[in-house]
């Protein structure tokens, strides 16, 4: 009998714990995060002018049209399931023909001058930000493709809501996603 009320107090115990562990500890979090934290809890998701979900504002996504900001180079070409870098070593020579044919091909658009993320990809291959001066060079291109005058379109530099400022830093890093979303609302093709 010992055993027995021992065994149903234990299974008791487990059900209890998978109750609460597997179901309203969760259910918890979850509603705690989508109240108070809504845009981060969903993964920062970005929407159009008509509501359409278009991106994450934190996963970097590919942009081939010249029209739009290019974002940095992606060793896993910017899939999210497939986060890593290249690991390959700064005496490989894929590296360096990568690096040589992005310098050239950054170099010929942007008159003789290339930033560092602009040839090299971040460790996980979706970082969504580029640093100012890979965005000044690529606003030359695109307001030459958009007809916008370079003094309109370089605007978009001091909008708070398109970059952050990172922490113990004083240069501005732009998110890519939120730059050509600006870029689509207010110079349309």
């Amino acid at each position: 009998m010992k055993i027995l009320n021992s065994l149903l107090t234990n299974l008791r115990i487990v059900f209890l714990s998978i109750v609460i562990l597997s179901i309203l500890y969760p259910l918890t979090i979850n509603l705690l995060g989508m109240t108070f934290w809504s845009y981060s809890a969903s993964g920062y998701l970005v929407k159009d002018k008509f509501g359409k979900y278009i991106g994450s504002s934190m996963i970097a996504q590919k942009f081939s049209n010249p029209i739009y900001v290019f974002p940095r180079p992606s060793a896993v070409d910017y899939q999210a399931n497939a986060s890593g870098g290249s690991n390959w070593g700064s005496k490989n020579p894929e590296l360096k023909e990568r690096a040589e044919n992005k310098i050239k091909t950054e170099m010929s658009e942007a008159e003789g001058f290339a930033t560092v993320d602009s040839v090299t990809s971040s460790g996980s291959g979706l970082d969504p930000f580029i640093t100012e001066d890979n965005l000044k060079l690529q606003l030359k291109r695109i307001a030459k493709l958009r007809n916008i005058e370079a003094n309109d379109i370089a605007k978009l530099l001091n909008y708070p809501e398109l970059y952050e400022i990172p922490l113990f830093e004083n240069s501005k890093i732009f998110n890519v996603l939120k730059v050509n979303l600006y870029l689509d609302q207010n110079f349309p093709q």
